[in-house]
């Protein structure tokens, strides 16, 4: 509860502050394990942990985002498909 409520009252202010109050509430609640409050170095290595993962996901999702090979090649599939697709409804004459 304590946790929640800082987070609350930094998210309006800094939220960069509220942060790491939100994560070590996401991290208590998604691995009740007492091992967590007996010992920090498991809630310190925990949350490194997820960090890592969370960032590496985001480092992987911009780059293929600001890829100009994998954006070109995502535009003309899309393209294709769509054509694909119209063909397909003017062929069974369903209407859109």
């Amino acid at each position: 509860m304590l946790l929640q409520t800082i987070g609350e009252f930094f998210v309006v202010r800094n939220y960069g502050i509220a942060a790491v109050f939100i994560t070590m509430l996401t991290i208590f609640l998604a691995e009740p394990n007492i091992a967590l409050t007996e010992h920090s170095h498991v809630l310190i290595k925990t949350r490194l942990v997820n960090e890592l993962i969370g960032s590496s996901i985001g480092a992987l999702g911009g780059w293929m985002l600001y890829h100009e090979k994998i954006h070109f090649f995502t535009k003309r599939q899309m393209r294709i498909t769509k054509v694909a697709v119209k063909k397909i409804i003017a062929g069974r004459k369903i209407k859109c």
